[in-house]
C-alpha cells in the first residue's frame, strides 16, 4: 500500500503541476495596444514588483478580446476585455485615442447592484440583483452582497469630516457602532452629483502619487489623470462590515463606486489596506453564469428608442463573439468552457480527498507500465472514470481535461526514464521512489 500511494504521489505531483499551469491557462495578453497602456500604467509596476499596492486591473486579463453588444457603438458591439478587477471596453473607436477615457472600466458595480444590465447609453434589461459577496471569501454567508448595498444606495450622507461609524449586515440593515470611531476613517470627500461621500482611506488611495509606467519608463505621477477614473463616482456611503477573510470574521470597510467596489482593512500592512474588489470576476460570472443560465429579463426594461430587432433575442444580446463575426450559434467565450481559475481552484480544492483517493486506486504499477508503454490514454481513462463516480459531473468534467494533460505530460516523462529508473518506479522502496 505505501509504495501504490508513492507512486499516486508522484501522478498527483504531476496533475497538481498541470492545475498549477490551468489556473493560469485563461491568463491572455491585453487585447490591444490601448488595453495594454491602460494596464500598464498602474499594472506593470505592481507586475515587475517596482511597487507594492492594490492591482488595479490583475496581473492579466482572463478572457481574450471579446465583443458584446452595445447599441451605441458602431455595428452595435463593443470591444472588451475581463480583468480580475473590472473590465476594459472601447465604445467609441473613432474617438480620439490619446484621450484619457478612450478606454473605460464599464459600470459593472452599478449594473450588479441594480440588476439593469446596459445594452447602450440608453438601454438595457432588468434582471434580479448580484446575490455575489463584495469582499472576503466568495463562501461567507453573512456578508454583504451586491444587491446589499444596491438596497443603501438612497441612504444619507455623512457631514463633512464626520466618523464613519456605520455598520452594515447582508440584509441592508444599519447599525450605528461608535466604537468605529477609534479607526480613524472620516468622511472626506462630497460628490454633489451623487450626494455621497468619499471615506478618507479611499479619496488618499484615488488622488495618491505613486510608481507608474507611462512613456516607456517607470516614473512618480499621480495614479490615476482623474480620480474618478477607475472607480467612477460613489454610489453608496462607505460602511463597515464583518466579513469572511480566509475563515475568519474581519472588520472592513467597503465602500461602491460606479465601477468598483474599494476595501479598507486596517489590519493589513499600509500598502494593502486598500484593494479593490474582484468586481470584473464577479460581474463576469453575474453575466455569463447567473444570467446566461436562463434568468429572464423584465421586456419592459429595454428603451424603445434602442430596442433590437425580433430576431435579436435575450441569448445573442448576452452571448460575446470571438471575433466581429458572428459564430453561427451563441457561445459563451472559450475560457467559460473550462471554468475560470477561481472555479478551478475551488473546485479542485473541495474535491482534493476524492482525487486523492482516485490516485492511489487507479495508478498501479501496472499503471506505470502503461505510461512506460506509451498507453497515457488507458490511465487517463481510468483516472476519469473514478472521478466522474466520485464527483459531481460539473467538477469531474472542468477536471478531465486537466486530467488527461498531467497524463500525457508522465508518459513524456517516463519517456525520459531508464529501464532501470522505470523498474524502480514500479518495485523500489519507498525511499528510491522518492529519492527518484
Amino acid at each position: 500500500m505505501t509504495k501504490r500511494l508513492s507512486i499516486a504521489a508522484a501522478l498527483l505531483f504531476a496533475t497538481a503541476t498541470i492545475l498549477a499551469a490551468a489556473l493560469t491557462a485563461g491568463a491572455h495578453a491585453p487585447a490591444n495596444g490601448h488595453f495594454q497602456q491602460t494596464w500598464e500604467r498602474t499594472d506593470k509596476p505592481v507586475s515587475d514588483a517596482a511597487v507594492v499596492r492594490t492591482w488595479m486591473w490583475g496581473p492579466e486579463a482572463f478572457t481574450d478580446e471579446l465583443h458584446e453588444p452595445y447599441l451605441s457603438s458602431p455595428g452595435g458591439e463593443r470591444a472588451v476585455q475581463y480583468y480580475d478587477k473590472s473590465r476594459m471596453e472601447i465604445t467609441h473607436p473613432n474617438g480620439d485615442p490619446e484621450a484619457v477615457w478612450y478606454v473605460t472600466n464599464g459600470l459593472l458595480v452599478m449594473e450588479m447592484m441594480t440588476g439593469y444590465l446596459q445594452t447602450g447609453d440608453a438601454s438595457g434589461m432588468q434582471y434580479a440583483p448580484a446575490e455575489i459577496n463584495l469582499a472576503g471569501d466568495a463562501d461567507d454567508p453573512t456578508g454583504p452582497t451586491y444587491a446589499t448595498f444596491g438596497a443603501v444606495r438612497d441612504e444619507f450622507a455623512l457631514e463633512a469630516g464626520a466618523p464613519v461609524t456605520f455598520r452594515i449586515d447582508r440584509d441592508g440593515n444599519l447599525t450605528n457602532d461608535l466604537s468605529l470611531a477609534a479607526q480613524g476613517v472620516t468622511a472626506a470627500q462630497y460628490v454633489e452629483a451623487t450626494g455621497h461621500q468619499v471615506a478618507s482611506p479611499f479619496w488618499a488611495f484615488m488622488t495618491s502619487t505613486g510608481v507608474v509606467y507611462a512613456d516607456g519608463a517607470f516614473q512618480d505621477a499621480v495614479l490615476f489623470e482623474n480620480p474618478y477614473y477607475a472607480t467612477g463616482l460613489p454610489v453608496t456611503e462607505a460602511y463597515w462590515a464583518s466579513v469572511q477573510v480566509a475563515g475568519e470574521q474581519t472588520d472592513v470597510l467597503i465602500q461602491c463606486f460606479e465601477r468598483r467596489c474599494l476595501t479598507y482593512n486596517p489590519a493589513n500592512a499600509p500598502e494593502w489596506q486598500v484593494e479593490a474588489g474582484n468586481v470584473g470576476r464577479h460581474y463576469y460570472h453575474w453575466r455569463y453564469e447567473v444570467i446566461g443560465a436562463g434568468n429572464s429579463p423584465d421586456p419592459t426594461a429595454t428603451d424603445e428608442s434602442e430596442t433590437p430587432t425580433a430576431t435579436a433575442t435575450e441569448e445573442t444580446a448576452l452571448t460575446p463573439t470571438a471575433g466581429m463575426t458572428e459564430e453561427p450559434e451563441p457561445t459563451p467565450p472559450a475560457t467559460a468552457t473550462i471554468p475560470n481559475s477561481g472555479q478551478v481552484k475551488d473546485a479542485v480544492e473541495a474535491a482534493a480527498g476524492e482525487i486523492v483517493a482516485c490516485l492511489s486506486t487507479v495508478v498501479t504499477p501496472e499503471a506505470l507500465l502503461d505510461l512506460a508503454a506509451g498507453e497515457p490514454d488507458k490511465v487517463a481513462n481510468a483516472i476519469n472514470a473514478c472521478l466522474s463516480n466520485s464527483l459531481p459531473s460539473a467538477v469531474s468534467d472542468a477536471l478531465e481535461p486537466l486530467v488527461d494533460r498531467a497524463v500525457v505530460c508522465a508518459a513524456d516523462t517516463m519517456d525520459a526514464l531508464t529501464v532501470e529508473q522505470i523498474s524502480t518506479l514500479v518495485n523500489g522502496t519507498a525511499d528510491e521512489q522518492q529519492e527518484l
